[in-house]
Formats: structure tokens, sequence, C-alpha cells
């Protein structure tokens, strides 16, 4: 049995640990283990590298960004699989554009948020 992959997210943001709980409710198979860091710590090495991002480890490689949540999708089914291949087709410095748009808005995205 292969080991899950690590999924690393923000747990100050409501909107992270809304997708984390979405993950968990979608990973019938138990790929994925997910682990919350803080951006504010002083030894979060998100921050230490300049990086404010989902990080999705696996088999010794590390994925940022868009790529991260594209292969996040792949581990969840057939449909978020397939949804993952479609938007593969997007460019990758759009999709990337994108995900940077939708991560300085997070904030937003739920009022009641503490990121």
């Amino acid at each position: 049995m292969n080991k899950p992959g690590l999924v690393v997210i923000d747990g100050d943001c409501a909107f992270c640990r809304s997708c984390a709980a979405y993950l968990k409710r979608h990973d019938k198979k138990n790929r994925l283990s997910i682990e919350f860091h803080q951006e504010d710590l002083h030894d979060n090495p998100l921050k230490s590298e300049g990086v404010s991002s989902v990080r999705y480890i696996r088999d010794g490689n590390t994925y940022l960004y868009d790529e991260a949540v594209l292969r996040i999708l792949s581990e969840l089914g057939i449909m978020h699989r397939l949804l993952s291949i479609a938007l593969r087709i997007i460019p990758g410095a759009l999709r990337k554009s994108a995900y940077r748009f939708i991560a300085k808005r997070r904030k937003k995205l739920f009022t009641n948020s503490s990121c």
C-alpha cells in the first residue's frame, strides 16, 4: 500500500480549512494526509521560502500552486481526475495566475475568516 500524499495548507484560513474538509469528504481511498500550518509562525517552512501556497508532497516530490491542486484533485476519484485532466488544457502560466488571483483574495471569500 502506498503512503498517502501530504497536503499542507494554511490552518489559520477559513477558506483553506473548508478546502481541507472537502478533501476529507471526497478522499474515499485515504490517499491524502492533511496537515495544517500557520503562516505567521517563524518556523513555518513555507514562509521561510517565501511561499504562500498549498503544498502537496508525494513520493519525495513537492508540488506548489496550481500543480499541487491538480495533483490533489487527481487523487480523489474519477470525476476529480477528469477535472484535473481538463484543467491541464489551460496553459500553465494562466493556471498559475488564476491560482495566485484566488490565493490573494481568499481572505474575502469567507468574511469570518482569520486569514
